[in-house]
């Protein structure tokens, strides 16, 4: 996750610096909230989703017009203008600048890019291919701690919905 983090902030900082219209301070909450509603996007796209925003990398035409940069850039700009106070114009035309450019770095578009699938993998927990080890997600590992908490309230071996219910 700091890769990610710094990442995005190598990508998107010299840009924050030049807008007038981000109060002073605010830039790390931006590359933070950026850093969260990258990683949550990518996590909600469905396999498919992730092949097109793949494809679109590589050919070079991720941009603010794709989709899925949308969908995340929308998001995006919501959060920050609600979070930080911005005006709606200012966070979209955040968004639209600094969402496509991560993406493009994390889909491995251009030098220095990330494995989309490593990073996800390194998110969820995905399960490996065979013979190889597997390496546990931060939600799992978030999982875990629940369970030594005792919040494992169904006794299924996680933490999920099912257990926030039985709480009630």
């Amino acid at each position: 996750m700091n890769s990610l983090f710094d990442l995005i902030k190598s990508q998107a900082e010299s840009y924050l610096n030049q807008q007038s219209a981000i109060p002073s301070g605010q830039n790390d909450q931006i590359l933070e909230e950026a850093q969260h509603t990258v990683v949550n996007g990518l996590q909600s796209m469905s396999p498919g989703q992730l092949e097109m925003l793949n494809e679109a990398a590589a050919s070079g035409t991720l941009d603010a017009s794709n989709p899925q940069v949308q969908g995340i850039s929308g998001n995006f700009a919501e959060n920050i203008a609600r979070k930080l106070g911005l005006d709606g114009s200012t966070a979209q035309s955040i968004a639209a600048s600094i969402i496509p450019m991560i993406l493009g770095k994390v889909a491995g578009k251009g030098t220095g890019g990330f494995n989309l699938e490593q990073i996800l993998g390194n998110l969820t927990g995905n399960k490996p291919a065979s013979g190889e080890q597997q390496n546990s997600g931060i939600l799992d590992q978030l999982s875990g701690i629940g369970k030594q908490l005792g919040l494992d309230k169904d006794g299924d071996g996680d933490v999920d919905l099912d257990d926030l219910k039985k709480m009630f």
